[in-house]
């Protein structure tokens, strides 16, 4: 099965670590099936606060407003979409399919080259807050 097989993303653990050293809470929001996603995050060994499954676009923006979510991370212009509907930060990383100018041309408040900027951006944004 696939999820022994999966590995995480370069910078997922500095980006949950920079939002724990925050006092932040860690919500997965994910399109894919629950089970699958927490199987996944065992198997890499990432620990976060919830994760919410079968999420997509609005729907996605429901839960990140459920959770108080100020800030969420994509890679989708649906993300942008959620995080317009959830109240947070658009802030997008071309991890998937979509390259910075599709991000940006989506409205994402914040592009960033890689999820291994998000450490330094996030303090960044903390300081100004």
């Amino acid at each position: 099965m696939g999820v022994a097989t999966t590995e995480a993303m370069p910078g997922a653990r500095s980006a949950i670590q920079a939002v724990r050293d925050l006092g932040g809470m860690v919500v997965v929001v994910t399109a894919k099936y629950e089970p699958h996603a927490r199987k996944s995050l065992a198997a890499i060994g990432v620990d976060v606060d919830v994760v919410v499954g079968w999420r997509y676009g609005s729907a996605k923006g429901q839960t990140l407003r459920a959770h108080r979510a100020h800030v969420y991370v994509g890679d989708h212009p649906a993300d942008v979409i959620a995080a317009r509907e959830g109240g947070a930060i658009a802030v997008m990383v071309p991890t998937g399919g979509h390259s910075s100018r599709e991000l940006a041309d989506a409205g994402a408040d914040v592009v960033l080259r890689s999820l291994e900027d998000f450490p330094a951006w996030l303090h960044r944004y903390r300081a100004r807050t």
